[in-house]
């Protein structure tokens, strides 16, 4: 499966049990942008950065211009009572970590008939929501309200399980797989809901996971293409291992890599330092039937440190750790 370019997906946000910096209360209908439309505290005000906005039933604040809180280093949490509404073309930017909580008689819309691509709100400048997908009437959570996604391994394999409290325009999701927690690949793909206020639960299973640490994450991709993904889970995976680096700890002097095939074929491998970089790679080398020996240090002059040493044979991926000790 192709994979979808990794700068659509964003950081990971934790949306539970965060401290906002204050309460702001629609105070009354008007335009976002007026501080007599708000109050916090007592005081007219606008809101801030690290603040949790309630627009209460019965009030309709409207954006009528572009507002951007992109440069906040605290989320912005939006609880909608009321209405919120938006003029053609204004956006209501929000910081990375912020959500929107459309509740039970909560409506966001456009003021206008008409167009809407651009009439928007968007999260760590991804959009999830645009008024050409319509208005969005409560419950809703922006982005998808993900109640838990969770990772069990079984036998050799591992299994995901997570469910939703409600989808918006969510076209599928992603379960995407890396060794280092940085470089993740897609290998599964599950079609999402659309939009749904009910509980779903969804599944899927990775038959082959790597020997060692594997670490997963779940990505959940809108109809317009914008994606999200968030914490990852990591699960230790124990396979009968065919490959070995010899001796370890070792001196530059003399590395082998040893491992075993089932018959003649291709295999490939790796090294990475401590910190996941690479260091070198070969591909596409012709392995024996039985058991094949390798001198590694002949690719590269090891320093003094620990690396990674990967292993792709069979369809199966092998990890050892290398300690070189001079």
């Amino acid at each position: 499966m192709k994979s979808i370019p990794f700068c659509l997906f964003l950081p990971i946000v934790i949306m539970f049990n965060l401290k906002a910096e204050a309460a702001v209360y629609s105070n009354g209908s008007g335009n976002w942008n007026s501080s007599s439309t708000w109050v916090k505290n007592g005081n007219a005000t606008l809101p801030a950065c690290g603040d949790t906005i309630y627009i209460e039933t019965n009030t309709t604040v409207t954006v009528t211009s572009q507002e951007s809180y992109i440069g906040c280093t605290t989320p912005l949490y939006i609880y909608v009572k009321g209405t919120l509404q938006f003029t053609n073309g204004n956006k209501l930017d929000l910081p990375c970590g912020s959500f929107v909580n459309i509740q039970n008689g909560g409506l966001v819309k456009k003021a206008t008939a008409g167009g809407g691509n651009s009439t928007l709100i968007s999260i760590c400048n991804v959009t999830f929501w645009n008024a050409a997908a319509g208005p969005l009437t409560g419950p809703v959570y922006l982005p998808v309200s993900l109640l838990n996604f969770d990772a069990t391994k079984m036998d050799e394999a591992v299994w995901f399980n997570w469910s939703t409290a409600s989808e918006v325009n969510n076209d599928y999701f992603l379960v995407q797989r890396a060794a280092d927690a940085l470089r993740y690949h897609d290998i599964g793909r599950v079609k999402g809901a659309g939009n749904s206020n009910t509980i779903r639960s969804y599944s899927d299973i990775d038959n082959d996971p790597a020997q060692g640490l594997n670490y997963y994450r779940l990505c959940q991709v809108d109809f317009n293409g914008a994606g999200y993904c968030y914490k990852p889970r990591a699960v230790l995976i124990k396979k009968k291992s065919k490959v070995m680096v010899f001796p370890n700890p070792a001196t530059n002097a003399f590395i082998s890599l040893i491992f075993e095939s089932e018959g003649a074929g291709l295999y490939s491998f790796e090294v990475r330092n401590i910190n996941g970089a690479l260091v070198f790679k070969k591909e596409n080398l012709q392995s024996d039937s039985g058991y094949n020996v390798l001198g590694i240090n002949k690719y590269y002059h090891f320093e003094k440190g620990i690396y990674i040493v990967s292993v792709e044979i069979e369809h199966a991926v092998y990890q050892q750790k290398l300690v070189v000790t001079e």
